[in-house]
């Protein structure tokens, strides 16, 4: 897992309007991140290592996939989602 080049492939599918693709990758960045795994490289302006990469990854993949699942709320998928979010501590409304 290269998570540099799948995060530049999920802003490339979010511009790219390809929200299938954006949902893949930000559920493998998800995962790899749920892992251990390091975080990529979100803005230039953060140095290598800095700890709002991780946050900035995980709040851009968590809202991709929100929004991919109000676009498309017939999906398999959502059921995971549904369950992942209440994970991830989101804010009640």
């Amino acid at each position: 897992m290269d998570p540099q080049a799948t995060w530049n492939e999920l802003i490339r599918a979010w511009s790219a309007r390809d929200v299938q693709a954006a949902q893949e990758a930000a559920e493998a960045l998800l995962e790899w991140l749920r892992k251990g795994g390091f975080a990529p490289l979100t803005m230039q302006q953060l140095p290598q290592g800095d700890l709002l990469h991780e946050t900035i990854a995980t709040a851009v993949c968590n809202a991709v996939r929100l929004h991919t699942s109000l676009d498309f709320p017939n999906e398999e998928s959502n059921n995971d989602n549904d369950n992942q979010v209440g994970d991830q501590g989101s804010p009640s409304t």
